[in-house]
């Protein structure tokens, strides 16, 4: 669905960059007089997924266009809001939906399933960011006294940058898509602006996280 230029042609540039600045990225780690030891095969694999996740981008419309069509009931029911909000009329788009009230018991179990999955995978995955983060700082901290002075800096160094990677798909990937599944089930409208921070943001992680990740790791 065609917005304004800003969302139609941003998300598309931050996907040509991540496919230029994370083989950069990978050139950097293996040629770089950088004492990276084992965390240069993990740098390797961010880079990998950050490529991956832009393929996702493309794809997974596609597929969506084909097969995730709301039904009639829910096209009408956010009919007028999408002609007030988007000058677009919603019985001719495609486009995922969720309805939360005032709908058929399988729409709404549907939907609630939807956000309920999503919900758990977020979580979990922030989750894990969180635990395997405290675990490193703990075995750091343990091991803090028998490590020399360069590798100590190392280690600090590297924390610090997956610091960095832990926040930027928090703020970049889950925040988004959780402000937009439940802020309409509290009858919210946050407006146009919410489309900028899903869309456009989703699509700038694969492009922000090797740049972050250059910074702290190279340029430190």
């Amino acid at each position: 669905m065609y917005i304004n230029w800003f969302h139609h042609f941003v998300p598309q540039i931050f996907g040509y960059l991540a496919f230029i600045v994370n083989p950069y990225f990978v050139y950097l780690i293996f040629t770089e007089k950088v004492n990276l030891g084992n965390y240069r095969f993990l740098f390797s694999y961010f880079a990998l997924f950050n490529i991956f996740h832009s393929l996702m981008d493309i794809f997974v419309p596609i597929v969506a266009y084909i097969v995730a069509v709301p039904n009639l009931e829910t096209r009408k029911y956010i009919q007028n809001d999408f002609i007030e909000i988007y000058n677009a009329d919603s019985l001719t788009l495609n486009f995922f939906a969720l309805m939360y009230r005032e709908a058929t018991l399988e729409v709404l179990i549907k939907s609630y399933f939807g956000v309920v999955a999503g919900t758990f995978v977020s979580v979990a995955s922030i989750s894990i960011f969180m635990t395997f983060g405290i675990l490193i700082m703990k075995l750091l901290k343990e091991k803090r006294l028998t490590l020399s002075e360069k590798t100590a800096r190392l280690q600090k160094e590297l924390l610090r940058a997956l610091i960095v990677q832990t926040a930027i798909p928090i703020c970049l990937s889950f925040a988004p898509c959780m402000l937009s599944w439940y802020t309409p089930m509290f009858n919210l409208k946050l407006g146009k602006w919410l489309n900028y921070t899903g869309a456009v943001a989703l699509a700038a992680f694969p492009f922000i996280d090797p740049v972050a990740l250059t910074k702290f790791s190279f340029l430190a």
